[in-house]
């Protein structure tokens, strides 16, 4: 399993990299920003970025070869492309990959950073909120991560969340005739966020079978004109409380 943890400066990275990675009988955390940490250095130079995606490639390769099969990603990343990028190249090491974003209050993420006590406060107090206003405009757009809003969390406590996420059970239930309503009902809201963009809403999966049993989650697919056009169904959905992951 390969967890990948996005999010701006000081919202708790490493912090919850590390208790994730205790949770594991057996793991490797894997800090971008120090992997990544070569002179000079351009932030958003293309060449350093495919660089470090390469070396840690190369890193779990090693840690594979030695019986590490666990790992623990944490990095900013501010373009969904790009995660994506990474995404495919993890999935050819892993079968498993999951990808969440930090999210925090702006108040209480800049009590985290002023009580790291650095030497480069002032940057990073404007370097983080211009992160969030980037992530958050991109996170319309693509993914760049399942959101956790860590705000009043320990590092141990979003670890536990992100823990029970990447590893929940799927549990099979009886079938119930209420799935056919609840997709009706949640088939009006989508039609109502994305409007005109949905030309078709389908109920699907398992429990758009009757009489067969189901993981009670309702499935839903949206026939839009254009593969283009899904990405401006993205920000509405996350109004409803969707979030967007992508799948190669």
């Amino acid at each position: 399993m390969i967890l990948i943890i996005n999010g701006s400066l000081g919202v708790g990275k490493t912090e919850t990299s590390w208790e994730l990675v205790g949770l594991f009988e057996r793991a490797v955390m894997l800090d971008g920003d120090y992997i990544g940490a070569v002179h000079p250095f351009e932030i958003h130079n293309s060449q350093r970025v495919d660089y470090l995606y390469r070396t840690i490639s190369h890193l779990i390769r090693w840690h594979q070869q030695h019986g590490y099969n666990d790992f623990v990603i944490n990095y900013v990343f501010e373009k969904p492309e790009s995660l994506v990028r990474f995404k495919r190249m993890m999935l050819e090491l892993s079968d498993v990959v999951y990808i969440f974003r930090l999210t925090c209050a702006e108040a209480e993420q800049e009590q985290r950073i002023r009580a790291r006590g650095k030497e480069n406060l002032a940057w990073e107090l404007k370097r983080f909120r211009e992160l969030n206003a980037i992530q958050q405009a991109a996170a319309t757009q693509g993914d760049l991560g399942y959101p956790l809003d860590t705000t009043g969390q320990s590092a141990a406590q979003v670890a536990q969340k992100t823990w029970q996420l990447s590893h929940e059970k799927i549990v099979v239930a009886p079938y119930n005739p209420a799935w056919a309503e609840q997709f009706e009902a949640e088939a009006a809201a989508i039609k109502a966020a994305v409007g005109d963009l949905a030309l078709e809403i389908h109920h699907i999966g398992s429990t758009s079978v009757p009489g067969l049993p189901a993981k009670p989650i309702i499935d839903s697919m949206l026939l839009v004109s254009r593969l283009e056009d899904f990405a401006n169904c993205i920000e509405p959905l996350q109004a409803l409380g969707y979030s967007y992951v992508y799948h190669p």
